[in-house]
């Protein structure tokens, strides 16, 4: 989802404003790595991420069907050394790709657009759509503009796929507000090999988070931004709000929590494992790093920067704890 709202030259206010980032002790933990500031050569930001290799990643720019080849290097630590732009792709017949995906079994890019309503895969070589998902009728007929498709995330045999809108459809209930969160749809897809077309699977529903400030000129936001399959079969489900919490500006939170898929149908409990207030930093896109020397995971997530000097790529450490 697109948010601007102010100039950079309110930043250093909102620098103190930012709160620190705290990790949640349960069977995983999250914390922080490192950051680097924004590419001047993306001009929107960036609304999703998918990894290729450990070095090798692909983001989404919000607004105009862009697709970005980055390349990342972390030093031993985990913080992020290098994000550097190598080439970009123009996605054809995309106009608001807000997650992109890559698949391992046909080595393309699905990509989750919010304005034209559809989920398609995309040759990374030439930008050309390949083909794509047909959804249950009820996500076309009861979206709401600028909440629709958001997030998208693949298992590692690339054999199941799981797509959810920002926030809640008509025939749900009311968008988040204030006191009381949304009702996201997750839908789940099936394939038995790269070639075999994709079969709807279970559906869940998942509960946002309400909206904690007031709106700014009527504006405020509390939905899902992305999404990340993990090994075991449960879903990292990342969050983001942007609401008035001061005087002044309105400014964002993210938060990261964890769901176990069950019966098609059921509310999904979460569990939160990382979260806090940004700033004007909008995290939009999330997914697995690089495996560092210590065995341990990284999660690399990209803002959608605007016209903003603010963090581009943050990378954080998932622990498992139990």
């Amino acid at each position: 989802m697109k948010c601007k709202f102010a100039s950079a030259a309110v930043v250093a206010f909102l620098v103190g404003c930012t709160t620190a980032q705290t990790a949640v002790v349960g069977e995983y933990s999250i914390k922080k790595l490192g950051s680097l500031s924004r590419d001047e050569e993306v001009g929107k930001g960036l609304s999703g991420i998918t990894r290729v290799s450990d070095t090798e990643y692909w983001c989404v720019e919000d607004w105009g069907g862009k697709l970005h080849q980055y390349e990342l290097l972390l030093n031993d630590d985990g913080e992020p050394e290098k994000f550097e732009l190598k080439r970009t792709v123009n996605a054809k017949k995309s106009g608001d790709a807000e997650s992109c995906e890559y698949d391992p079994l046909t080595s393309r890019i699905w990509l989750a657009d919010e304005y034209d309503r559809f989920v398609k895969s995309y040759n990374r070589e030439t930008g050309e759509p390949v083909d794509d998902l047909a959804f249950p009728e009820i996500f076309k007929k009861h979206m709401v503009y600028n909440k629709f498709f958001e997030a998208m995330t693949m298992s590692k045999d690339g054999l199941t796929l799981w797509v959810m809108n920002e926030d809640t459809l008509k025939c749900d209930g009311a968008v988040a507000k204030q006191g009381k969160g949304g009702k996201v749809r997750i839908q789940e897809f099936k394939r038995r090999d790269g070639k075999s077309p994709w079969q709807t699977a279970r559906q869940f529903f998942y509960l946002t988070d309400p909206v904690e400030g007031k709106p700014y000129k009527n504006l405020m936001l509390s939905g899902v931004s992305s999404m990340q399959a993990l090994d075991d079969g449960s879903l990292l489900v990342l969050e983001h709000e942007m609401s008035m919490k001061n005087p002044i500006f309105p400014t964002f939170r993210c938060r990261i929590y964890r769901v176990i898929p069950g019966k098609s149908g059921q509310t999904l409990s979460k569990e939160l494992l990382w979260g806090g207030n940004t700033g004007f930093a909008n995290y939009e896109g999330l997914c697995f790093g690089p495996t560092l020397k210590n065995g341990r995971r990284t999660l690399v997530m990209v803002t959608d920067a605007g016209n903003l000097t603010e963090d581009l790529v943050t990378v954080l450490e998932l622990v498992k704890t139990k």
